[in-house]
């Protein structure tokens, strides 16, 4: 179980996606103000990965297969085939999380910057708390979002479970990702308002 889930999230994100942190270097950045902002980003990645994994688990037994193969023999014809079936399966739930990660590593970059000093002291920091309670209302949206999506992931588990091969398989599996496809999204564009929010709000302050 824990082999399937490494290898899930290792073709679903990539690892410097994952990896990715806000930058910390500069002069007297303010730690405290930078290490809230990593948390938002982890905060903030965290739903994306969530909903990620929620779209590729009717992939799972494909993963599965996969491991099992390419640990048996990874250079056979059938851990090619196998990786390249459960590739094709998570393919749409990579696309539509990708979007999503990059907004949040660009709120974090953009959240960062404005821990520099000249920010505006108390009202920079005003700015920055707004900021972080705009993306906390994007994920409660999110998640209250991929939570309209249950029946199509009940019935994504149940069909694949039976047969992972059949039609009827792979028709719920894409009205699992056509649920959640929207709730990635918007959490993108409501990532990309909060930003472009709390830094017209910072700019704003070290104009005072």
């Amino acid at each position: 179980m824990v082999g399937r889930a490494i290898l899930i999230c290792a073709l679903l994100l990539p690892v410097s996606a994952l990896a990715a942190g806000a930058p910390n270097r500069g002069p007297r950045i303010d730690r405290p103000c930078a290490n809230d902002c990593r948390q938002t980003l982890r905060d903030c990645q965290a739903t994306a990965h969530d909903d990620a994994r929620a779209c590729a688990e009717p992939c799972a037994d494909l993963v599965d297969a996969a491991r099992t193969a390419c640990e048996a023999d990874p250079s056979s014809d059938e851990c090619s085939a196998t990786r390249q079936a459960a590739a094709v399966c998570l393919k749409p739930c990579r696309e539509a999380s990708r979007p999503a990660i990059r907004a949040c590593i660009s709120a974090g970059h953009s959240c960062v910057r404005s821990c520099l000093p000249n920010t505006g002291d108390n009202c920079g920091r005003q700015c920055r708390a707004d900021g972080r309670d705009c993306l906390a209302a994007a994920r409660a949206d999110t998640r209250t979002c991929a939570d309209g999506c249950s029946a199509e992931h009940e019935a994504a588990h149940q069909a694949c479970s039976a047969d992972r091969e059949s039609e009827e398989c792979a028709a719920a599996r894409d009205a699992l990702q056509t649920c959640l496809q929207p709730c990635q999204s918007d959490l993108g564009d409501t990532i990309r308002a909060c930003r472009e929010q709390t830094g017209a709000c910072v700019i704003a302050c070290t104009a005072q």
